[in-house]
């Protein structure tokens, strides 16, 4: 009874309570991937977002990443191997050795998106 509840209840996400909501695919006669397809993509960009106010993976996907993240997400990962915690003034002398030289508030962005994706946990300065 407990997993019946509206609260445990699956969303579904694919717009609203037209004909249309749930995709259909058929693995015999090879139908709807395409619509499944651009679906998923569209949730993922954000273009369809169903009932919520804000893209679901809020802007991640589809977009761009600076390099200045792209760097401080490597030394992160040259990093985990040897550190579970690092203060942030060791992790910027790490950042000056690897030859990123970098304004404070770029590094704190980059650390602030990679929490965000789950490459890390970011507690701030």
């Amino acid at each position: 009874r407990r997993l019946l509840t509206a609260f445990n209840r699956p969303k579904i996400i694919f717009g609203s309570d037209c004909p249309d909501s749930v995709v259909r695919v058929s693995s015999t006669q090879y139908t709807g991937f395409t619509t499944l397809s651009s679906r998923i993509v569209n949730i993922a960009t954000g273009r369809e977002r169903g009932d919520w106010t804000y893209p679901i993976f809020r802007g991640h996907i589809g977009a761009r990443i600076p390099r200045m993240r792209l760097e401080v997400r490597d030394v992160v990962r040259s990093m985990r191997d040897r550190f579970k915690v690092v203060e942030w003034n060791f992790f910027l002398s790490e950042l000056e050795k690897k030859g990123i030289g970098a304004d404070q508030a770029d590094v704190s962005d980059a650390l602030k998106f990679l929490a965000s994706v789950g490459e890390l946990s970011y507690f701030g300065e």
